[in-house]
């Protein structure tokens, strides 16, 4: 008489399998097929790994684009990472669907290839499957400067007192447009000297500025006591981009934006 059938439950090794394929589908990186939910947490801790290394808000937000607003959505629409084959020529299939200028690329390649390195680096994926992308050619000509004859019509044909003092203050502090908005008054002391920090290396250093300039920095009439020209609300970036189109209208309402060859001119 035959015994009737026991079911029996998983052997040891059985256990182990699904226990790892378990932790597995918990890891929040890259597994060998990605699935949309494992990219965005790993893009989150890409994110949170660049918080903690006290970068910028303007830094955040450009590896914001370019992993949640380009890389997932080629995952997701695209099947970028979800094909059969290697993700390295998923990699240069993604990048030849980007049409931003040579610089935007170049900026993007390098956002991608440092969030593979991050999940290499986590044991999420065998290797940075975009570290072997090739280079983008960036040709881009030097801003050069305008001249004096130039910048005395810049000041002259300036109506807007608060643009006034801030080409001053640019062309006397050397600082970038960004820089000089988000000034602060405390940088401007009573030797009408501005206190900055030198880009390289750090050092606290101060420019003299001619006291006319320092005085015109002091009448402005702010929307924010602690700043010259910045609210102080929102993000900086935003509110320069105010400035640099009021900047590039002055210019050109005096047709300071062609140079005698009639090519588009790049000056500051």
């Amino acid at each position: 008489m035959l015994k009737p059938a026991v079911s029996r439950g998983p052997n040891a090794k059985q256990q182990n399998c699904r226990g790892k394929s378990k932790r597995q589908s918990e890891l929040p990186g890259l597994s060998k097929v990605p699935r949309p939910k494992q990219l965005r947490n790993a893009i989150t801790g890409l994110i949170t790994s660049k918080q903690a290394q006290a970068l910028d808000k303007g830094t955040i937000q450009k590896y914001h684009q370019t992993l949640h607003g380009k890389f997932l959505p080629g995952c997701v629409e695209r099947r970028i990472c979800r094909s059969k084959r290697s993700l390295f020529s998923d990699m240069n299939d993604f990048r030849a669907t980007w049409t931003d200028a040579p610089l935007s690329r170049q900026r993007h390649q390098e956002r991608l290839k440092s969030f593979f390195r991050f999940c290499h680096d986590s044991e999420w994926v065998e290797k940075n499957y975009a570290a072997r992308l090739s280079p983008i050619k960036v040709e881009q000509k030097p801003t050069l400067y305008f001249p004096r004859e130039d910048y005395e019509k810049l000041i002259a044909g300036c109506s807007s007192p608060r643009l006034h003092a801030l080409i001053q203050y640019k062309r006397w502090s050397g600082l970038a447009i960004e820089d000089a908005c988000t000034s602060e008054h405390s940088r401007l002391n009573d030797q009408n000297e501005v206190f900055l920090y030198r880009a390289k290396t750090g050092v606290p250093v101060t420019v003299p500025i001619p006291a006319d300039v320092a005085d015109e920095l002091r009448s402005l009439e702010s929307p924010n006591p602690k700043y010259f020209w910045w609210t102080g609300n929102g993000q900086a970036s935003n509110y320069v981009k105010v400035w640099q189109r009021q900047f590039r209208k002055l210019v050109r309402r005096l047709k300071l934006d062609r140079n005698e060859d009639g090519t588009k001119r790049r000056a500051h």
